[in-house]
């Protein structure tokens, strides 16, 4: 677990998901989320899928909700409780493999929610299925800040090396200590292969991309309508974002939103 302490050290500093911009579009889509629910829930049920440090937890929960944020690095959920202050009493944390813990509940959630999330897993579109099951008659699904699968290796490779770019520029420019720290560990020794690297070997799909065509057949397959895509150019940066659109010529980034049909409703 020394991966997961490390980086909770500097996640909130470094991580997209919790820039302000990015909030500000969590915001905009948690809204047309909680106002398409059809669930029935006086106070919905939020599922925050490997919450990381809570930055879709306190969304919700500012918004009334009941939220329970699963993740399996026990770190990122201390982080996280130590940042609760006044919406204890609405996030409960659990210390948990997502898969396993979606596997023994049953459809009790208004609202399940992937932020920034489904990249970590080797099988994303079985999760969104599997999530897609948990979820009450007219429920909502939200998928937020994926990176995307391009539909070339060129606009791939120019992608990846943006991506490097913006943060390491991030990390110089806000914590140069940190920086140096990384570049001086990585000329002096070589990468694990195990044990403390496993977290690293857990983001499976962030330089390939999630399959936005493969998430959206699954939950069409689970029941899942009214399916919304968005898409942009991401970065911290608004040079990155330029350069990504001229030379990587393909929105890198999307969320989406999907609704399960109310009971009794024709799919």
């Amino acid at each position: 677990m020394k991966f997961y302490a490390e980086t909770a050290k500097t996640y909130d500093a470094f991580h997209a998901c919790t820039k302000s911009a990015t909030q500000e579009r969590y915001a905009q889509e948690i809204d047309i989320v909680l106002s398409g629910l059809k669930s029935g829930a006086g106070q919905p049920l939020m599922l925050d899928a490997a919450t990381g440090t809570g930055s879709l937890a306190f969304q919700f929960a500012r918004r009334g909700c009941r939220v329970i944020g699963v993740d399996v690095a026990a770190p990122m959920l201390e982080l996280l409780r130590r940042k609760l202050g006044e919406f204890e009493p609405l996030i409960e944390l659990v210390h948990s493999e997502v898969t396993s813990f979606l596997d023994a509940r049953p459809a009790e959630f208004d609202v399940i929610a992937f932020g920034s999330a489904l990249h970590h897993f080797p099988y994303y579109t079985q999760v969104v299925g599997t999530a897609a099951g948990r979820l009450k008659p007219g429920g909502a699904l939200y998928v937020g800040l994926e990176p995307a699968a391009l539909s070339s290796p060129r606009r791939h490779r120019w992608d990846r090396l943006l991506c490097r770019v913006d943060h390491l520029l991030a990390m110089l420019l806000r914590e140069p200590g940190v920086f140096l720290n990384k570049v001086t560990a990585r000329l002096r020794s070589r990468p694990a292969t195990g044990g403390e690297n496993v977290g690293a070997l857990a983001e499976f799909h962030a330089d390939t991309g999630v399959d936005k065509a493969a998430v959206i057949a699954e939950l069409r397959r689970q029941g899942l309508t009214a399916i919304t895509v968005r898409e942009r150019y991401g970065g911290k940066y608004a040079i990155l974002r330029l350069l990504k659109k001229w030379l990587v010529g393909e929105p890198d980034e999307f969320s989406l939103i999907a609704f399960k049909s109310p009971a009794g409703a024709r799919t």
